[in-house]
């Protein structure tokens, strides 16, 4: 999942799947 450490990937992945990067946002910020 490269999409997750590209910031540019993660906004493709919002504007494909907005619930998808909610939730990998949610999963990142917990992470940290």
């Amino acid at each position: 999942m490269r999409l997750l450490g590209h910031p540019q990937g993660e906004r493709k992945m919002r504007t494909v799947r907005p619930l998808g990067g909610a939730i990998l946002r949610s999963s990142a910020s917990s992470s940290r």
